[in-house]
């Protein structure tokens, strides 16, 4: 047996090919009051570990190799596959942005660098990585600031979880 409401003006918008069953209008109207930071894109909580744990350490890396603020991304770029190249060498999938060509390269080792076609995870890495996916969710729900800092506290907090065992 099937119920019908009156239509919901607020939800009618067109469908798209990417959410035919029109799910994702009901995400946006609906869900962003209760859950406003969030987006479709940035569900797999290892991206936000990723960005908060380069973010957190960049500021003492920045110090100690002397780099200025805008080779922070970069840093990040380095880290981001530092990581997914580590977690393919020990058999760990790689649930963010770029796993398909991580996968399918038949390189062995770990290569990381900052030669877009020889060594990045995506094309503009930048708006389509992790970067791009989990950093606007991380500035609008205040965990990041519009300056890329973590607080304090919490930028201790990841050091003091990631730091290397003595």
């Amino acid at each position: 047996m099937f119920a019908f409401s009156s239509e919901d003006k607020s939800l009618a918008l067109p469908f798209s090919g990417r959410d035919p069953l029109g799910t994702q209008v009901v995400w946006q109207w609906r869900a962003r009051d209760i859950v406003p930071a969030l987006t479709a894109a940035s569900r797999q909580p290892e991206g936000f570990q990723l960005l908060f744990t380069a973010l957190a350490w960049w500021p003492e890396f920045a110090v100690r190799y002397k780099r200025p603020q805008k080779d922070l991304r970069n840093f990040f770029l380095l880290v981001e596959q530092a990581f997914a190249r580590a977690s393919k060498m020990s058999g760990i999938e790689w649930r963010l942005p770029g796993s398909r060509r991580l996968n399918d390269s038949q390189e062995s080792g770990l290569w990381i660098g900052l030669d877009a076609r020889r060594d990045f995870l995506l094309d503009s890495p930048l708006a389509n990585g992790t970067w791009g996916i989990y950093r606007g969710p991380a500035i609008n729900a205040g965990l990041v600031d519009e300056s890329d800092r973590l607080p304090l506290v919490e930028a201790d907090q990841v050091r003091r979880h990631t730091r290397r065992p003595p």
